[in-house]
């Protein structure tokens, strides 16, 4: 078995045993079809597959548990998927949903402190560089990263009055007034025609870059990237 890189190796053994009979219909052990074989050799295999799409990524959503994202981790690889993004650093809202269990009239809310939120997520980024994915991190927050405010609130309603007095003029205007949009600072634009807030969003931006080496998107899709914003 061969392949461009380490990953694809990885991929190559599940294609292989694939080809066995093997299945992963969803993420856990659950979802895992294993089938009896007398002989794990299989005869006349000649596969050479390239993938169709560079991009093969998820991003985290919805209400979900440290092992809720392993398992699907897991079963990612399994799929050919190559990339895993965690939105913010480190996704707190999404797990302070499942963990909480807002809105459930059966599970009663768990603890999760700092401590163990950044335990479990630093898990998660084991998983991701054990098999060679592409990690990303952050997309939405950099305006809240330019205001002084942690992107990791969510969703959860804010206070304009969280805004520091200084940069309020750094909202777009809604309506004739610099407020934040629903109330909800991550919806909430900035007057990107200011100087001085471009600045410090590329400078949050390219801090963080240097401070967290281990998110590494693919490169050439990168380049991509640059060439259709222009």
């Amino acid at each position: 078995m061969a392949g461009s890189n380490p990953r694809s190796v990885l991929f190559a053994v599940y294609r292989y045993l694939r080809e066995l009979g093997f299945r992963w219909l969803r993420p856990g052990k659950r979802g895992e079809v294993v089938p009896k074989l007398r002989s794990i050799v299989l005869k006349g295999a000649d596969i050479n597959e390239t993938a169709s799409y560079r991009y093969r990524t998820i991003t985290i959503e919805g209400a979900c548990s440290f092992e809720h994202v392993r398992d699907l981790i897991d079963w990612m690889a399994k799929q050919q998927m190559n990339g895993y993004f965690i939105q913010f650093h480190l996704g707190t809202i999404f797990f302070k949903r499942w963990y909480e269990h807002r809105g459930s009239k059966n599970l009663k809310p768990e603890s999760l402190d700092q401590k163990k939120l950044e335990a479990g997520v630093a898990g998660i980024v084991r998983e991701i560089e054990k098999r060679g994915m592409n990690f990303e991190r952050m997309g939405h927050g950099w305006t809240c990263a330019a205001l002084g405010i942690s992107g990791e609130v969510g969703w959860d309603v804010s206070k304009s009055d969280d805004v520091p007095e200084e940069k309020r003029e750094w909202l777009a205007q809604i309506t004739g007034k610099c407020e934040l949009f629903g109330g909800i600072t991550l919806n909430t634009n900035l007057n990107y025609g200011n100087p001085q807030v471009r600045e410090t969003m590329t400078d949050a931006i390219v801090e963080y870059a240097s401070e967290n080496r281990e998110v590494k998107p693919d490169p050439l899709l990168a380049c991509r990237r640059v060439e259709q914003s222009r």
